[in-house]
């Protein structure tokens, strides 16, 4: 068997879908494990995440710490999974082949949410595609690059070790952001808002 090394992979795909308002899913979680499951997504997990929320009492505004829980949906070999919490419904894949079977299974996981009651509306639809490249051998890292990202690594002469460009593009009610970060030395990394453990 041969071993073929990849050289530019999607290494997380997420896809999300917001709530107008609040859902309480405390009533709901039991009904959303028996759908999740019989559409073959069985590895039930609950995690719980600390933040905060702006209230007022009085005429004073605090910061009170609050608990989220998002209740985790996953494939049987934890590749894909759906995360469920009172804003939003999101997809986390780590195998993407394209995009047309990507939003397939998204759309799937939108059906089954709305099959839950109390979920009624949505106020916006997100995505992101996190891609690594590796050259191979024999190209470098600017031959995968646009002109103007590339131009930032050469840019001031010497050996460039990291470049970050960001693209903002406003289509209709459609925005697109474009994110580059160049390292030539860098493991794989998770974008701040997105944890390993999830």
């Amino acid at each position: 068997m041969t071993v073929v090394k990849k050289f530019n992979f999607d290494y997380l795909s997420v896809a999300e879908i917001r709530f107008t308002t609040e859902v309480d899913l405390a009533d709901i979680i039991p009904k959303g494990c028996e759908f999740f499951s019989k559409a073959n997504y069985g590895n039930f997990s609950v995690f719980q995440n600390q933040s905060v929320k702006l209230e007022d009492f009085g005429e004073q505004r605090m910061l009170i710490p609050t608990i989220h829980k998002t209740y985790a949906f996953a494939n049987g070999d934890m590749t894909r999974q759906f995360s469920l919490n009172e804003h939003c419904l999101a997809l986390k894949v780590t195998d993407f082949h394209d995009f047309e079977s990507f939003m397939a299974l998204f759309q799937e996981g939108v059906y089954i949410a709305n099959r839950l009651p109390n979920i009624v509306a949505t106020q916006r639809v997100g995505c992101r595609l996190l891609k690594r490249i590796i050259p191979r051998p024999d190209l470098v890292l600017k031959d995968y690059l646009q002109p103007i990202e590339a131009k930032l690594l050469g840019r001031f002469g010497g050996l460039s070790e990291y470049g970050h460009t960001e693209l903002a593009q406003q289509f209709n009610d459609i925005r697109l952001l474009h994110r580059v970060k160049a390292c030539m030395h860098s493991g794989l990394e998770l974008p701040k808002d997105i944890h390993a453990n999830d």
